[in-house]
């Protein structure tokens, strides 16, 4: 884990655990271990690299007319969602 606050517990809405299940039982990397969005290119021993993530990002983002995005506009969006139902955030001290 990168940090201490990244082995916290976190709630998944059930559509999206109902998504990523399907995913894994449709991957060819779907044993117990594997990556979940493990790399084809690298047989399954790594996810997928960053730039091919961003790559299929910015090709979404051409398709649906928007110009290229920073990957950081899907955070962005991800806690105005977040604050527009009232989910409380807060830093961690220190």
């Amino acid at each position: 884990m990168k940090t201490v606050y990244s082995q916290k517990q976190m709630s998944v809405a059930p559509e999206l655990w109902g998504i990523l299940k399907r995913w894994r039982q449709a991957s060819q990397f779907s044993n117990d271990g594997d990556w979940l969005f493990a790399s084809p290119v690298q047989l399954g021993r790594l996810p997928w690299s960053y730039a091919h993530v961003l790559r299929v990002f910015h090709k979404a983002a051409d398709k649906a007319g928007v110009g290229t995005l920073p990957t950081y506009t899907l955070r962005h969006s991800y806690r105005s969602w977040l604050n527009a139902v009232g989910t409380p955030f807060h830093q961690p001290a220190g």
